[in-house]
């Protein structure tokens, strides 16, 4: 028993000894650093936080750090520490009219009517086969909420009946014409402005007296006429984006009177008849027969824009050549009759264009040829009277087209290359 205890007892002090001598080691063991599992993801914080802890900057250095100063006309505001790439993040500015743009609405003032509820986008503003003008037109560019753009969104201009072009246009929701003066706008130019010209094409067409619908203009060009005094009756208008494949075709919106070529115009006084109806470019003034003749001839040449005139003078039975003439050359009630006649041009027309004239005398033969600018054309001292006349103008450099030599006979030293090139 007692050898037993003893066992006991001796076991039990080699546990203790055990246990005194592993305590020191694990102590040890918990005092070292754990190493963290491996994986993808980076705390780039936590790393920076560690940096922090071992990297001392300026300051906690003891290195003085020069401040940044603020003027007096400065705002603390103005000292940004934005990146300075960040300064034009943006391509447009924040009030840039291209980005807010929503619609077109327009309305216009007609004879008789007043002014008409507004219309949008391409719709008819006026009226059709009522043959009642437009007076006043008004634009109204808006946003996308429906609220107007700037005064300066929008350039409009019209061509009033009896006033011409006005001298300065109207913006943006003004009205561009005349109220209560019964004067109709013949012509219009509209046109965009600042950003918003960048990014869109206006469009516009009108329908106009005596010609219907004009063709579409676009960004300030003309459309309706000038000159004519026809006047617009309804208008059509879009704002669309640069290159639109919907965009319409542009083509004969404007008629300028200007621009075409001058007319002449003629009546005779025929003996027993009195005077004709005037005619005009190249038909014939008279009575083809040998009982009829020629009296008096008057003359007038329409060159809508441009100046110019005409001046004629005759050779008259029993009295000879009378003088030069801007107006009616000849007699009436007299009984006397053209034996020739010469015409010619006056100032810029003379310039640009020729007259060219015949005469049908039935005791010469019938039509004489073709002569001009103030060669005379008929006879003196034959006592053969005329009884019919042609007078045309012709563009100078015309003169030895085809088109003219051949029908008229003329050679005006037209060369044979030169007719060959025409």
């Amino acid at each position: 028993m007692k050898k037993t205890q003893r066992l006991l007892a001796s076991a039990m002090m080699a546990l203790l000894i055990l246990q005194c001598l592993l305590t020191p080691l694990s102590v040890w063991a918990d005092s070292l650093p754990v190493q963290p599992e491996f994986t993808d993801y980076i705390d780039s914080s936590a790393s920076s936080l560690e940096d922090e802890s071992f990297v001392l900057n300026d300051e906690q250095q003891g290195i003085e750090v020069e401040q940044p100063t603020v003027s007096d006309n400065d705002s603390p505001s103005s000292v940004s520490s934005e990146p300075a790439s960040n300064a034009t993040d943006s391509t447009k500015p924040e009030n840039d009219v291209s980005t807010v743009f929503g619609s077109v609405s327009y309305q216009t003032h007609v004879q008789d009517i007043g002014w008409q509820a507004p219309v949008s986008n391409g719709m008819t503003a006026g009226t059709t086969g009522r043959a009642k003008r437009v007076e006043a037109l008004k634009i109204n560019l808006l946003s996308q909420d429906d609220t107007p753009l700037g005064n300066d969104s929008i350039s409009v201009q019209s061509h009033i009946s009896g006033i011409g072009w006005e001298s300065q246009p109207v913006g943006n929701g003004q009205a561009s014409g005349t109220v209560g003066q019964s004067r109709a706008i013949e012509a219009i130019k509209l046109s965009l402005s600042g950003g918003l010209s960048d990014s869109y094409d206006i469009w516009h067409r009108v329908h106009s007296a005596n010609v219907g619908w004009l063709g579409w203009a676009s960004n300030g060009e003309p459309a309706g006429t000038q000159g004519y005094a026809y006047q617009i009756e309804a208008i059509q208008i879009k704002v669309l984006p640069k290159n639109a494949q919907d965009a319409p075709t542009r083509g004969d919106a404007f008629r300028d009177h200007s621009q075409e070529p001058p007319t002449v115009s003629y009546r005779s006084h025929v003996s027993n008849v009195g005077w004709m109806s005037a005619v005009a470019d190249g038909k014939t003034s008279g009575v083809i027969d040998s009982r009829n003749a020629i009296e008096a001839l008057s003359l007038s040449v329409n060159w809508y824009g441009h100046g110019g005139s005409i001046s004629s003078r005759a050779h008259v039975s029993g009295i000879g050549w009378q003088g030069w003439s801007s107006g009616a050359v000849g007699t009436t009630g007299q009984s006397r009759s053209f034996e020739a006649v010469q015409f010619k041009l006056n100032g810029e027309i003379s310039a640009t264009y020729g007259i060219w004239y015949r005469v049908y005398a039935s005791k010469l033969g019938g039509w004489l040829g073709w002569t001009s600018n103030g060669s005379p054309a008929g006879s003196v001292g034959k006592g053969a009277a005329i009884q019919g006349v042609q007078i045309l103008l012709v563009e100078k450099k015309r003169l030895c087209s085809r088109r003219y030599v051949e029908p008229f006979h003329w050679s005006y030293g037209c060369s044979k290359r030169e007719l060959a090139r025409s």
